[in-house]
């Protein structure tokens, strides 16, 4: 049951971090329709000192934009990877000490039947 959370966690995780790469890779692509679109909303004048620095305001906000999604999009896979890791160890380690304590209790176990033996045998000897 757990092999089977954690390969729909990692299949689930997957699509999720392609599509937001292909979000960003669309904004990264329209990157002249938003360009565009942000000078006739905030530089709405045609004279050429103020056409000029709306382009280089809008193309500089623009290509910021797609570079903060890209890096939050580089951090949370970073994150996400070191997630899945603890979550993948995580069950190694749960499997390695269910072992470790089987192993633990079956000495035990074995103790305590040789002991029981042991008295059992020692009852017949005396009734003998």
């Amino acid at each position: 049951m757990y092999r089977r959370y954690v390969t729909l966690h990692l299949g689930l995780t997957c699509a999720a971090f392609a599509i937001a790469a292909v979000w960003i890779t669309i904004s990264a692509v329209r990157h002249s329709t938003a360009q565009s679109n942000c000078e006739e909303t905030f530089f709405p004048s045609g004279d050429s000192p103020t056409s000029t620095l709306g382009q280089t305001m809008c193309n500089i906000f623009a290509w910021v934009d797609v570079g903060l999604m890209g890096a939050a999009w580089v951090f949370f896979a970073v994150v996400q990877v070191r997630f899945v890791v603890l979550l993948v160890t995580s069950c190694s380690i749960h499997h390695l000490s269910r072992a470790i304590s089987m192993s633990l209790c079956l000495p035990t176990a074995l103790l305590k039947e040789r002991i029981t033996r042991s008295m059992m045998y020692s009852i017949t000897q005396q009734n003998l």
